[in-house]
This record gives structure tokens, sequence and C-alpha cells, in this order.
């Protein structure tokens, strides 16, 4: 059945909410055999090691699948974030920047980028990151009472500071220029 690995992914969520947390990682297991990319049952058993207080066992799981499937921004994230529980800071934040880097509305990747910055201290920036992640965001109206836009351009008046995640020469071109004086 090609959809087995939601039914095995499920029956780990059930597992580990009744405390048998082996099992759920037995399930998670068979979830991520069966779909290898399968973010939800990836990022559930990080969270597993995480609530154990083993980070590195979290990186070291998560790392070599995000490395074999790197276009896939969402487990890049789960990787960042479990780097920065792991305190490695650094490496959270270029592995959050490159997949910025592939996709510049990866809220995902925004928000382990805040993360890295919340633990570093950088509290300015992990809120300017968030608050980048809440307004533009082309799918939805609005997010958390707060209205979202599809593009920079969208924005209505002055924009004050934009935090970009690309080359400058990707970016900084005579049209852009003119949509941050207007």
């Amino acid at each position: 059945d090609p959809h087995a690995f939601a039914a095995a992914y499920n029956l780990g969520v059930v597992e580990d909410r009744q405390g048998q947390t082996n099992q759920a990682l037995q399930s998670y297991a068979r979830a991520i055999k069966i779909q290898p990319d399968y973010e939800s049952a990836v990022e559930a058993t990080v969270n597993v090691y995480l609530r154990q207080g083993t980070p590195d066992q979290a990186v070291a799981y998560v790392q070599p699948i995000a490395t074999y499937w790197e276009r896939n921004l969402y487990l890049q994230a789960i990787l960042a974030n479990a780097l920065v529980e792991a305190n490695r800071v650094d490496e959270a934040e270029q592995v959050a920047r490159k997949a910025l880097s592939r996709d510049e509305k990866s809220v995902p990747a925004m928000i382990a980028l805040a993360n890295a910055s919340i633990r570093r201290g950088r509290l300015e920036l992990a809120d300017s990151v968030l608050e980048q992640a809440l307004a533009i965001n082309p799918k939805y109206p609005e997010i958390l009472g707060e209205k979202c836009y599809k593009s920079l351009r969208d924005i209505p008046g002055k924009v004050d500071l934009v935090d970009v995640f690309r080359k400058t020469q990707d970016v900084i071109t005579p049209r852009t220029t003119r949509l941050l004086r207007a």
C-alpha cells in the first residue's frame, strides 16, 4: 500500500503519546523506510531524541537524511533546529541560510534561523526574521492576526528594513532600488 507510511507514522504518534517511546521510534522508522523523505516522521523522531535530552543523537539521526535530500527545505529546517538544540549554532545558521538561498520564503528555514538568533541572544534579528516569515506569505491573507503580502512590492508604504538571504547581486537591481525608495 503506497499510503502505509502515513499509517506507520500515525501509529508512532499514538505510541509516543502513550509513552511507548521505543515502539514509536520503530513506527517512525517504518514510515521512513516506506517514504524516505517523510518529514513528519523525521521530525517526530528528532523530537523524541530532543525530549530524551540527546540533541547530538537527534543531529546524528537527521543529518544524513537532510544531506541526502538536500533540496527538501523542510528537512533542512529540521536539521538546523536540531543543531541549535545541540548548541551548534554556527552550523544551524549555515543550514538555514542555505535553505533560504534556495527559497527565500521558506518559513521553516526562517524559523530555524530565528531560533539560532535567539540562542545567540540576537533577539532583534530573530524578531525581524519572524516578522518577515509572517509578513510575506503568498498562501495566506493573514497569519495570527497579521496581514500577509505576496511580495515586497505589495506592502503599502515605505519599507524601512528587509532581511534578504541572497547574494547582493541577485537582489539589488535598479528596479528593487526604485521600489525601496518609493
